[in-house]
């Protein structure tokens, strides 16, 4: 999702127009079944399955979330990578919420029954 989404289409000279790449600008969402990025601007290239996120990113996933100038989302491997820039001062900030505070079951005592 965003703002404005301009689609390429490439017409090779035999077969068919195909969509290449879109490009996004504004309030731009993208969202796989584990997390869920947001940036200024955006490309998606169908090629690679790749998402590149400029301007004010921020990544959330679960209750964790990391903020940078920059981020690539593989939608093929559903992997992140967020990349700091000037700015944002050089560096990537996040926060992580360790599971035993995410109501996860705290481990049982040696010899207690479950």
């Amino acid at each position: 999702n965003a703002d404005v989404l301009v689609a390429h289409v490439e017409r090779p000279p035999e077969g068919q127009a195909r969509i290449s790449r879109v490009d996004a600008h504004g309030g731009v969402h993208v969202s796989t079944p584990q997390e869920v990025a947001r940036g200024r601007a955006g490309v998606y290239n169908l090629d690679t399955g790749l998402v590149t996120l400029t301007g004010n990113v921020t990544i959330t996933r679960g209750d964790d979330e990391i903020r940078g100038e920059t981020a690539v989302v593989d939608l093929n491997n559903n992997v992140s990578r967020m990349i700091a820039g000037p700015s944002t001062g050089g560096r990537v900030q996040g926060l992580v919420i360790p599971d035993s505070q995410k109501g996860a079951a705290a481990p049982s005592e040696p010899g207690s029954k479950r």
